[in-house]
């Protein structure tokens, strides 16, 4: 009888060591909430074929990679990422073709473990020089991912590196992150052909012929 019950205590013990392993990981992983490919479902980023008319008035086209983007995102207490899936939708030719407009299919912020709605959101290419920015509204007011350094020629040298905040008029500025001091820094990361993205390292440099100090 002893022996039998001495069995009997370590199968139970056994049992329940076994349950709560398993009740700690699926409580411990439903999200990896450092790693933004476990939180949304990033699509393989496509060319888009875009009709615009040339320099001769002429029906001509220009294939453009749909531009989606995951930009880390903190701001009062709140963290997270945000995502957006964009293709652009029209071009110029200025002095050379581009894009003028984008359409958004997508637009997610993931804020202290959970989704919030955004409104609003849209991915600017930034004229001839390409210095482009992404926008979205958030809690009646506007965030501007943007560049917080400009080389030779006012032309940006890496991805957006920083926070704009301003009213929901989008006009009237809260927060400018986007100073030479960097104060509301992110990272921004193009998601490649593959799905992909680099690293989430903060990696930003000052570009060349930038002397604003």
């Amino acid at each position: 009888m002893n022996l039998k019950f001495i069995l009997s205590i370590g199968a139970l013990a056994l049992f329940a060591a076994c349950g709560d392993d398993s009740s700690s990981n699926s409580s411990a992983d439903p999200v990896k909430n450092d790693d933004p490919m476990s939180i949304f479902e990033v699509r393989k980023p496509d060319s888009v074929k875009v009709s615009y008319t040339d320099e001769d008035g002429k029906p001509a086209s220009e294939k453009f990679m749909q531009q989606d983007w995951i930009c880390t995102f903190n701001y009062e207490g709140e963290d997270g990422y945000f995502y957006i899936q964009s293709s652009v939708d029209e071009v110029e030719m200025l002095m050379s073709v581009v894009p003028v407009s984008s359409e958004t299919e997508k637009a997610e912020l993931y804020v202290n473990g959970k989704m919030v709605p955004v409104s609003k959101a849209e991915y600017s290419w930034g004229g001839n020089h390409h210095n482009d920015n992404i926008s979205f509204t958030y809690k009646d007011k506007v965030f501007k991912f943007y560049h917080s350094s400009f080389g030779f020629g006012w032309r940006s040298c890496q991805e957006m590196d920083c926070l704009q905040v301003f009213k929901a008029d989008g006009e009237t500025e809260i927060k400018d992150g986007c100073t030479s001091e960097r104060s509301l820094p992110v990272v921004c990361r193009n998601v490649d052909e593959k799905g992909r993205v680099s690293s989430f390292d903060d990696t930003f440099e000052k570009c060349p012929g930038d002397f604003d100090d």
